[in-house]
């Protein structure tokens, strides 16, 4: 490569390095600043664990804890002070001394003193920033189990690993719209595939229950054939209007723009995040209308607050904290099943066809009239909720 061709080929990647950081969210203005200070932190809470635990030493050294030992009756019963997996949670005390949970504070120090580690080279002076939500997870555990030991940097430590972690985590399975959807479609495609069978199998369940209903209805009707054709005729009148519905149904965007706006503004999926998918029947509106079934999507960010700053939380409710509220994703009432399969199924894998549900209710006695899957307060009359994945 000539001088001319070297320099146009660093222009590039320059040029490519500058857009990938503009796409980058919530980028700090000093970040390597940020991660030299988050070091120097961990350091501190290192030190001060390694403290705790030659106090803890020096305690267990002396006469009173050597009686105790010898009547506790030697070293067999005394094993299960050493790990947490082997001490019952009934022997779980908060000592204001000792980490929650029956965790040691020598395995609470090597916890952190091996994040240290693996997360910054002094040699190298290389950091591994993939080890960033790690540190960000076990300062989060710290601050709302193990406050009572009183580690004094461990508040600003959380902070400045969150400010850290608000740029890695979002980013981790791409750095922009498309590469998120590609990588997470090729994650979630057998889940998608799992999810689609549940549907159809909850769809042709339902099918299958109104034509055994309408049989039954039929057989009793002194005036069977009058209604069956009354029924056909409504049913046409009603079906002439399908396909337009299914249209409007499928140019109808799977989420509003207010949920894409409250989505690209959650910073955190915290624990316990969780997506609902629940399937409405309206047994109101004919089986082959698109309209029967309705698809509803919910989302919470999980236990998204922050214990440094809700001290009042863990007060009221110790070692707890409570999960955001679940907000409506989806248009009201709802978004058609077929659009939404339309929607998905692209990105699926695997057998998401529809289940046997008519071979087994063959083998087994006629179902009954009663709906089993009617909730006790439909959120319209007519309404039924089917599934709830």
């Amino acid at each position: 490569m000539n001088a001319s061709g070297s320099v146009a080929w660093n222009v590039r990647q320059a040029e490519a390095r500058a857009a990938a950081l503009s796409g980058i969210r919530a980028m700090p203005e000093r970040p390597l600043a940020l991660l030299y200070q988050l070091v120097e932190l961990m350091k501190v809470l290192v030190d001060q664990l390694r403290e705790k635990c030659l106090e803890e030493r020096l305690d267990l050294a002396g006469p009173a804890a050597a009686a105790a030992a010898a009547a506790a009756g030697g070293g067999g019963s005394s094993s299960s002070a050493y790990s947490s997996l082997t001490t019952s949670p009934d022997d779980w005390r908060l000592d204001e001394h000792k980490p929650c949970s029956g965790e040691r504070l020598l395995l609470m120090f090597d916890r952190w003193r091996k994040l240290l580690k693996s997360f910054f080279s002094e040699k190298k002076q290389q950091f591994d920033i993939s080890k960033v939500p790690d540190i960000y997870d076990a300062a989060k555990y710290d601050a709302i189990h193990n406050t009572h030991l009183q580690l004094t940097c461990l508040k600003e430590l959380y902070g400045v690993a969150g400010t850290l972690a608000s740029v890695v985590v979002p980013h981790e399975y791409g750095l922009d719209g498309p590469g998120k959807l590609l990588i997470g479609s090729k994650i979630c495609a057998e889940l998608l595939g799992k999810l689609l069978c549940d549907l159809d199998s909850m769809k042709e369940e339902s099918i299958v229950t109104a034509a055994i209903e309408a049989d039954t209805a039929a057989a009793r009707a002194a005036a069977a054939a009058e209604r069956t054709a009354t029924g056909n005729l409504s049913r046409t009148g009603v079906a002439g209007d399908g396909p337009s519905g299914q249209q409007q149904q499928q140019r109808q965007p799977l989420i509003t723009p207010e949920a894409e706006g409250l989505l690209a503004d959650t910073s955190e999926f915290d624990y316990l995040t969780h997506i609902v998918f629940r399937m409405y029947e309206n047994k109101q509106v004919p089986v082959d209308s698109p309209d029967r079934f309705l698809v509803e999507i919910q989302f919470s960010n999980g236990a998204n607050y922050d214990p440094t700053h809700e001290p009042s939380m863990l007060q009221s409710a110790p070692h707890t904290l409570p999960t955001q509220p679940r907000r409506l994703l989806t248009p009201v009432p709802g978004v058609s099943l077929h659009g939404f399969q339309e929607l998905v199924r692209k990105y699926a894998r695997g057998k998401n066809t529809p289940s046997n549900y008519q071979l087994q209710v063959a083998l087994r006695a006629p179902l009954s009239g009663t709906n089993s899957h009617a909730p006790s307060k439909p959120p319209t009359p007519g309404w039924y909720v089917d599934a709830i994945c």
